[in-house]
């Protein structure tokens, strides 16, 4: 039985097989930076780790059923009515994430955890309850479970990628680029900027920390680890335009095409 040993090759080849084929790959928690003035002008930027409840409130799963009803009922094989609940539970889902999302920023920028006491005395875990106890019930069970998940306090220390994004420029700017740096925690393995453009245009930068990109490097293949990650910035930003295709199809539906 022969044994391979470890060299600078094989160590290049494994970290490469690890950020390729990863084994239970789940939603990363994404470190935000806010803009902290409007609550504290003293400190610049308040952090928001957020893992977007994808698989809790069944986002994919829900848009994918939407999609293959909407498909189904184009070509006669089911009724306008069935894809029409599909529709609504898939646009409910976004909907409540957008809701989820934005409550975490509040309470980020406010320079709180939800572990934390409101302005009104409360906790601000029973506020977020309260404030959206009309939610469907997946989305309640994500906000009860919130403090275990968000917390802006150790934020420094969390998360597996940083997200950036540049608010939307002036008519007559001509930056076209955003690129983000992340701070010293070894855990950030890709840095996403997110800018746009003054036509409206969303553009993506990405530099990427992880480790198979060092161990390329030091052997000489720095060429093939920038390949590998304009090859995922690609993938995501194609998958990213797919998905809001299919979203406005499904969205703008109609009986009567």
């Amino acid at each position: 039985m022969a044994v391979l040993t470890k060299t600078p090759r094989y160590e290049a080849a494994a970290t490469v097989t690890q950020a390729t084929f990863p084994v239970n790959q789940a939603v990363p928690a994404v470190l935000i930076p806010l803009e902290a003035a409007p609550a504290s002008p003293r400190d610049r930027l308040y952090p928001l780790v957020f893992a977007a409840p994808l698989r809790e409130l069944d986002v994919r799963g829900l848009h994918g059923r939407a999609h293959d009803a909407l498909t189904a009922t184009r070509q006669g094989d089911l009724p306008f009515a069935e894809f029409e609940q599909h529709r609504r539970a898939c646009l409910a889902a976004l909907a409540g994430l957008g809701q989820i999302l934005h409550h975490a920023q509040e309470i980020s920028v406010r320079g709180e955890s939800v572990h934390g006491a409101s302005a009104r005395g409360g906790s601000a875990a029973a506020d977020v309850l309260k404030r959206w106890a009309t939610m469907p019930t997946p989305v309640v069970r994500f906000l009860e479970a919130m403090p275990d998940r968000f917390d802006p306090l150790n934020a420094l220390m969390k998360g597996q990628e940083m997200f950036a994004h540049r608010k939307l420029l002036t008519a007559n700017s001509s930056l076209t680029r955003f690129s983000t740096a992340k701070e010293d925690s070894e855990k950030k393995g890709l840095a996403w900027g997110v800018l746009t453009d003054a036509q409206g245009v969303m553009r993506v930068t990405l530099r990427d920390f992880r480790p198979h990109v060092a161990a390329l490097t030091n052997i000489g293949y720095k060429a093939l680890a920038a390949r590998l990650t304009q090859h995922y910035l690609d993938t995501y930003a194609a998958g990213l335009n797919n998905y809001l295709h299919e979203l406005r199809r499904i969205a703008v539906a109609s009986r009567n095409p």
